[in-house]
């Protein structure tokens, strides 16, 4: 009899025991009785999820897509270490993305990206890495399924997440959810740079999958490098001559820009060096698709990565600039002489030519030679009663000249300094 009530008190000490865990564990909004729990961490960066009094405003979200159903199974919050819990129907394989508005602008969201293939457990970390992943799996399947659909949070707010590629897309997909943690994308010779530019994006609170964004446009070089048929090649462009005749895929790589710039030399504020204006004529200028990046090298161990931008030189030149425009399809690379231009007004005068023009000459009047610093031949001129005894020169660059008289064998020689 002791032994029965023992067994007895046994069992709902249990029972008890059983019902406090099931009361800590949250509340999934989709599953089924008997669900498997899954749980894990995502590294919300600090700047971008926080609690207030212990609770999140708002709230990040866990949205679970099951990789057999296609469709949303299941959802949960974020607690405010990162972690989670959220209880599934088990399916074998799941997409998991989590989700934060953003405090700032509501009108984004954060993402955080996932793809496992188990039904129940601890599923580790969700990263920058993971949602790299995802985001090859979408672009693989944007590429190969008409009817796939990347998910947008932005959009499926407003629609309870109700995300979905449903059963019939999940049979035509070329590359299934449970192939997703198993993605070597760190094989791909761009996965640095991928991985860079989706960290940076969840730094900034976004989606990394936001149209027009370097993450997005990595993402497709990569899937390409790794799967083929996601990018057109560079080169010519669709349907012009000597191009691809067909159809390229949706998404595509622009061609490598065309670079050239022109610039401006303003006046010196104090006399010495010069300030210059930098104009950007590369071609094409921008791009959404496939963003451009401009590095300036000015020449005197200085750089901007400013689209067109304004420096100041403690000289007067000549100095190597030096633009370069890169893209995911390459780079090019164009080179000019900068250097402070002067006029040289009224430099040859009376004063300094009066003994040749004086002693005789030909009717026409006198004719000289500038030569520069190397004695090569800048310019020929006349000079006579006729223009005053003054010259006025095209625009050179500060140094010293020699005047050479060419008319008459006297060679007379002068130098004037601008």
């Amino acid at each position: 009899m002791l032994h029965k009530n023992f067994l007895l008190s046994s069992l709902f000490l249990l029972t008890g025991v059983l019902l406090i865990l099931a009361s800590c564990t949250p509340s999934p909004q989709f599953g089924s009785p008997g669900a498997s729990i899954i749980t894990g961490e995502a590294a919300m960066p600090a700047q971008c999820f926080s609690c207030e009094a212990g609770e999140a405003n708002p709230p990040a979200y866990v949205l679970v897509y099951g990789g057999e159903s296609g469709k949303l199974e299941a959802t949960s919050t974020l607690n405010c270490d990162g972690t989670f819990s959220v209880a599934t129907n088990g399916q074998a394989s799941s997409v998991v993305y989590v989700v934060r508005q953003n405090v700032t602008n509501p009108d984004q969201y954060m993402v955080l990206k996932k793809g496992i293939d188990r039904s129940s457990g601890d599923i580790g970390l969700i990263d920058a890495h993971t949602t790299a992943q995802v985001m090859i799996w979408e672009q693989v399947n944007v590429a190969n399924v008409p009817d796939f659909t990347v998910f947008n949070a932005a959009h499926y707010s407003k629609y309870e997440w109700r995300w979905s590629f449903d059963a019939d897309l999940v049979n035509e997909l070329s590359l299934g959810v449970e192939d997703i943690p198993g993605l070597a994308i760190e094989e791909a010779e761009q996965y640095g740079e991928l991985l860079s530019a989706v960290q940076s994006a969840i730094d900034s609170c976004s989606d990394p999958q936001l149209p027009g964004g370097q993450a997005l446009a990595l993402a497709r070089l990569v899937a390409d490098a790794l799967f083929g048929g996601i990018c057109r090649p560079c080169g010519p462009a669709f349907g012009s001559p000597g191009g691809n005749q067909t159809p390229p895929p949706t998404n595509l790589c622009v061609p490598v820009p065309k670079v050239n710039f022109d610039f401006t030399v303003l006046p010196p504020s104090n006399g010495n060096g010069m300030t210059v204006k930098f104009i950007n004529k590369s071609t094409p200028l921008e791009s959404t698709e496939n963003p451009i990046t401009y590095t300036w090298d000015f020449g005197d161990e200085s750089t901007s990565n400013e689209l067109n931008p304004t420096h100041t030189y403690d000289g007067n030149g000549p100095y190597q600039v030096t633009l370069t425009a890169s893209n995911l399809c390459g780079s090019d690379t164009v080179t000019l002489q900068v250097e402070r231009l002067v006029q040289l007004f009224g430099s040859l005068s009376v004063t300094k030519v009066e003994e040749p023009l004086n002693n005789g000459g030909p009717a026409g009047g006198w004719e000289f030679k500038l030569l520069g610093s190397d004695d090569n031949d800048v310019a020929t001129f006349t000079l006579s009663t006729q223009n005053n005894w003054t010259w006025e020169s095209g625009p050179l660059p500060l140094g010293t000249y020699t005047i050479v008289e060419t008319t008459s064998l006297s060679g007379w020689t002068t130098t004037v300094a601008v």
